[in-house]
């Protein structure tokens, strides 16, 4: 499977923000959460499983050089991640967290 123009934006926006942890800000994880849930939307379109979406977004975030000992981004991804495949297409995400 090519690899969706939206899970490519997302390992982008993992490793710039990379470079920024652990000092992110409102307007990083704004920006980050919007990445998150483009790709997701785009994997549950492809029809890719929420187990096998959530091991990708992970994947992304560790590679970039998060992981869940540090300060919290990628359980916060995570959490993302499920909230989303299981969101109704054009229902309004929760605000939760920043």
């Amino acid at each position: 499977m090519s690899q969706p123009p939206a899970v490519a934006a997302l390992r982008i926006s993992f490793q710039t923000l990379a470079t920024k942890a652990p000092g992110l800000g409102t307007a990083d994880f704004e920006l980050l959460r919007r990445h998150v849930c483009a790709a997701v939307d785009e994997l549950r379109q492809r029809e890719v499983p929420v187990e096998r979406t959530v091991a990708i977004v992970r994947e992304l975030g560790i590679n970039a050089g998060f992981s869940y000992h540090s300060d919290g981004t990628l359980l916060r991804v995570m959490v993302w991640c499920i909230e989303q495949y299981y969101t109704t297409p054009n229902q309004p995400l929760p605000i939760l967290g920043a």
